[in-house]
């Protein structure tokens, strides 16, 4: 009993070894702590950039200051709930020592008294089979009790040695951020005075004439982007005016050409006005010469005579009507001209403006053949003057029929020609030559009476009546073809 007894007796709480895991501990935070201290030491000996100024590397330093500031602070803060947390412990220690000492005496006291009563003289008198058994229970309360007071005094012993490991550490590390701080506030002196060098330097002013020139510029920016936009809705403005003159320009363009139009249908209506006119002048004229010729003759024709006379009262009033009629004509027929003159220099003056001359390149030369054969027309139905010095009457017949055949040589040859040029849009103008429009024979003899030649005038004047007819047809069909296509190129 006395051996159990002297086994379980409490231990120094400095006899406790250390647990591996704390080591550990101890072990990982001191590498933490090693790193953290030498990466702070690197990124405080990086030089700065090149391009660098020294606002930007006072700035840097600035920052850098204030995240070593606020982990300074953390750390504090860290520090002082360790060390409350020591003293708390301490208290605690200090208030279960005198408890644990306390408790202590007592257990010895009773196990002194348990003793004495174990060395009782045996004349006491054997102790009882209960008070044993109490007495062993008691001693092993008692030793349950003690070792758990060992072990929670070994327990606080080995916390308290942690949180002083922790606290030297926390030490050695504030120590070593209060020499970082030192080393950085060396570097921000540096810092400033690398800045008031660089004020000195003159940089700021130079700075603020930058400045001040970047706002100039700003502001000239701004102008000109109002000027732009100012720009921008005149041309919008301008584009729409454009197509509104352009819309009206097409207009009057198309007007021009339907007055074109009009103009050449009146000057072609005119040239045939005129062209039949001066063949009935010229009809009129010969008939004038056949009635003076008439009232030339012996008396034994005085009764034809007065027929004639009065012929040619009334063909000298048909003369002078027509011959009126003619002058109006011209004088219409020159107007149309002038106007269709006209228009065509307004055309030219809009074509070469937009410049689109070449277009009407083929129409001009159409136009000026289908002008020469308007010309040729024209020369066909001028009057001849043929003069006959012999004063034979069958011969001045025989002349007026070889111009009333050559007048309808003319008119047929014309209207092959204009034929062909519809077909083929191409005319043999030497076709048009006075020397190959006889390629007939005329009839040589000559009439015998006046009934005769007149059945023979009337004849022919129907016939060639019949070919102005066919020539006006086809001049108007060739023009209104041109026209349409002038039009289409245009």
């Amino acid at each position: 009993m006395s051996s159990a007894t002297n086994s379980q007796a409490p231990r120094s709480p400095f006899s406790v070894p250390l647990s591996s895991s704390t080591e550990l501990l101890t072990d990982q935070m001191k590498g933490d702590f090693n790193l953290e201290t030498q990466r702070r030491l690197r990124s405080k000996h990086v030089s700065a950039p090149d391009d660098w100024t020294g606002s930007d590397t006072t700035r840097v330093m600035q920052d850098q200051l204030c995240h070593l500031k606020r982990r300074c602070a953390k750390l504090e803060r860290k520090l002082q709930e360790k060390e409350s947390m020591i003293q708390s412990l301490q208290e605690q220690q200090q208030l279960q020592f005198p408890l644990l000492v306390h408790e202590t005496m007592r257990n010895l006291n009773l196990m002194d008294s348990n003793e004495s009563v174990r060395q009782r003289p045996a004349n006491d008198g054997p102790l009882s089979h209960s008070v044993m058994s109490v007495m062993a229970h008691s001693r092993q309360d008692i030793d349950v009790c003690i070792h758990e007071y060992e072990q929670q005094i070994a327990k606080l012993y080995e916390e308290n040695r942690n949180e002083k490991l922790k606290n030297e550490m926390l030490s050695e590390c504030l120590r070593d951020q209060k020499h970082a701080k030192s080393k950085f506030m060396k570097a921000c002196r540096q810092a400033k005075q690398e800045l008031q060098a660089v004020k000195d330097s003159g940089l700021s002013q130079m700075l603020v004439d930058i400045e001040a020139r970047c706002s100039a510029l700003e502001k000239k920016k701004d102008n000109m982007t109002d000027e732009l936009l100012v720009e921008i809705s005149l041309r919008k403005k301008y584009e729409s005016e454009k197509v509104v003159v352009a819309n009206h320009l097409e207009e009057l363009r198309c007007q021009s050409t339907k007055w074109e139009g009009k103009c050449a249908y009146a000057c072609a209506h005119a040239r045939d006005q005129i062209c039949e006119q001066q063949l009935m002048i010229e009809n009129l004229t010969t008939d004038l010469k056949l009635a003076d010729r008439n009232t030339a003759r012996p008396s034994d024709h005085f009764h034809d005579c007065d027929n004639a006379e009065i012929e040619i009262g009334r063909l000298k009033h048909i003369v002078n009507t027509e011959q009126v009629a003619s002058h109006e004509t011209k004088q219409r027929f020159s107007r149309f001209t002038e106007e269709n003159d006209m228009q065509g220099q307004g055309q030219r003056a809009f074509d070469d403006e937009s410049g689109s001359s070449e277009e009407h390149v083929a129409p001009c030369a159409a136009q000026n053949t289908f002008d020469r054969v308007l010309i040729q027309v024209w020369f066909v139905c001028h009057p001849l003057t043929i003069t006959c010095a012999d004063s034979d009457t069958n011969l001045f017949y025989c002349v007026g029929w070889e111009q009333i055949q050559h007048l309808q040589c003319k008119l047929r040859s014309l209207r092959d020609q204009l034929k062909q040029y519809e077909e083929t849009n191409f005319i043999d103008v030497n076709a048009l030559d006075e020397e190959n429009w006889f390629q007939e024979e005329f009839a040589q003899g000559s009439a015998r009476s006046c009934v005769e030649y007149a059945t023979h005038l009337s004849k022919s004047v129907v016939k060639s009546a019949r070919y102005l007819l066919e020539l006006q047809q086809i001049v108007e069909d060739v023009g209104a073809r041109l026209m349409g296509e002038s039009c289409a190129l245009q």
